[in-house]
């Protein structure tokens, strides 16, 4: 997020002020007498769009439509051809990967019964 904020020539006084929320943010939580307090481990969807930002940007030039909203992504290939759309779909997928892999981060996967 950081390089993001940086790239995107956000001012210093701001990144800092981001980066301070990132580092410190905590979260409370009273019920009846019992008082909670934690430190966040996620971030804020503001400059997540940042972030992602690169990576749509990066997609774009391929030749595919996508598209980002809140903290997901689709990824469009038409075609009438399934075993060309489902190479395109894998590099596509090869290059998100690539992505998280030089921006520490990773993909979760999450399946449905």
């Amino acid at each position: 997020m950081r390089r993001a904020l940086r790239d995107h020539k956000v001012s210093f006084a701001v990144q800092q002020w981001i980066s301070a929320l990132l580092d410190q943010r905590k979260v409370g939580v009273q019920v009846g007498s019992i008082y909670i307090r934690v430190k966040t481990q996620c971030g804020l969807p503001t400059p997540w769009s940042l972030v992602a930002d690169s990576l749509l940007k990066r997609l774009s030039t391929r030749g595919v439509f996508v598209q980002g909203f809140a903290d997901g992504g689709t990824i469009l290939i038409i075609g009438k051809v399934v075993s060309t759309l489902s190479e395109i779909m894998q590099r596509m997928l090869h290059g998100v990967e690539k992505w998280c892999t030089d921006n520490c981060l990773l993909i979760l996967v999450k399946h449905s019964a």
